[in-house]
């Protein structure tokens, strides 16, 4: 049996001497193994190995939420290929980074995904953190915007400065809500603090290093700023699948639910042809579940 991808990128990090990948690619072999002898093995060094966490300092503790990689239903998640080719874009930047900076190349590993509401450019994220075995980090907004001028431009300092000492993702969704298009002339009040937010998060895009992976996300890419747009490396329209995609994704998520038996093949159709984006047509699956789910308790 030849070496697997996950067991050639370990011996290259391991003949590189780039330690700060072994746990990472340690992870990323266990998961390439399915055969279920080795089952209790794998789980037993996949959680001693668990990097789904680093700890959050306490200044950062009410501005940053970290998502648990471990907890991510990857079976159960459809991959289409218009959003495949955005996906290798990322992965493969995240393991050429030490080789772009031996050779003095700087090439940000930073993307931006736009488009309609639910058409699940979050869960992408977090499969991308998954198939990587890096923590993912969101911004806390309720507690990163602070009514003290420039006070929030400072907690994106220290959040930046925080995430480019480890390997992991940062997750900056909803970016419309803080970095929009800043008018001409000066401004004063929340104007002002706006644009010193949105210059405070391009600075932090300037100076990140080949290894920091950032994802931006909006449904409004009307409104951010042209100048903050050209800091993302990659930029990514999310868009409702095609039926044939929708119905894969719905064979999926029964097959990896194991529950076939409890939707009829009108029950299907009807909701493709009722509902067009990924996570409505999720929803309405689950919720069809959950009622036969019950019903089938009270029988």
């Amino acid at each position: 049996m030849g070496l697997t991808s996950g067991q050639m990128q370990l011996i290259e990090a391991i003949a590189e001497n780039d330690s700060s990948h072994y746990r990472v690619l340690a992870v990323n072999c266990l998961k390439e193994d399915s055969t279920k002898q080795n089952q209790s093995f794998v789980r037993k060094y996949i959680e001693k190995l668990n990097i789904s966490k680093i700890d959050i300092p306490h200044n950062l503790n009410d501005k940053l939420v970290c998502f648990d990689i471990n907890s991510f239903q990857a079976g159960r998640y459809y991959l289409s290929e218009n959003n495949k080719s955005i996906f290798d874009s990322i992965v493969k930047t995240a393991h050429v980074a030490d080789k772009l900076n031996k050779m003095g190349i700087n090439f940000k590993n930073t993307t931006l995904l736009y488009g309609l509401s639910d058409t699940g450019k979050t869960m992408f994220c977090r499969y991308v953190a998954y198939k990587l075995g890096l923590p993912l980090y969101y911004l806390n907004f309720s507690n990163l915007i602070d009514s003290y001028m420039g006070k929030t431009a400072q907690n994106i300092n220290l959040i930046f400065n925080f995430v480019k000492q480890y390997d992991c993702m940062l997750l900056i969704d909803e970016l419309d809500c803080i970095a929009t298009k800043r008018k001409s002339g000066g401004q004063s009040g929340a104007d002002a603090e706006i644009e010193r937010i949105t210059i405070s998060i391009m600075q932090e895009l300037d100076n990140l290093s080949n290894k920091t992976i950032v994802i931006g996300a909006t449904n409004r890419l009307d409104i951010v700023d042209d100048a903050l747009l050209r800091r993302f490396s990659n930029k990514k329209e999310f868009s409702p699948f095609s039926k044939k995609e929708n119905i894969d994704m719905i064979k999926l998520f029964i097959e990896n639910t194991h529950t076939e038996s409890y939707f009829t093949e009108d029950e299907i159709n009807d909701i493709i042809d009722k509902l067009t984006t990924q996570g409505s047509i999720i929803t309405k699956l689950t919720q069809i579940l959950v009622n036969k789910l019950y019903a089938e308790e009270k029988n």
